[in-house]
């Protein structure tokens, strides 16, 4: 198991946001970790976008629909090549606050 005090020097914020509260929160994000002097680098999740490259930290941001990630990322996330060396934090983001932790097992993928 990797040490938890890892030091992430690249992380991707990678987002969905059908009605622009995800991307706010994307970008907030980016800017607080940017002022850490971090490689950071944002990318919009849709049907035709780019790989992620390489990353220390990759940071999924979904709305909440339906108490699930929105179709198009957990579309996305499987189509993520398979490693064992990016960190993932899945983030649901919703407007009335709900947490759901049942959100990472659903998506049934091998690793990244």
């Amino acid at each position: 198991m990797e040490n938890a005090n890892t030091q992430y020097r690249t992380i991707t914020i990678a987002f969905f946001s059908g009605t622009g509260c995800t991307e706010t929160v994307a970008d907030c994000l980016h800017e607080q970790l940017a002022e850490t002097g971090m490689d950071i680098k944002k990318i919009k999740i849709s049907c035709d976008s780019p790989g992620i490259g390489q990353t220390d930290l990759l940071m999924i941001l979904s709305p909440v629909y339906a108490f699930s990630l929105a179709d198009i990322v957990e579309k996305w996330i499987k189509k993520l090549p398979g490693t064992n060396k990016t960190s993932v934090a899945i983030i649901p983001v919703s407007g009335e606050g709900m947490y759901l932790p049942i959100l990472p097992v659903r998506l049934e993928v091998e690793s990244f």
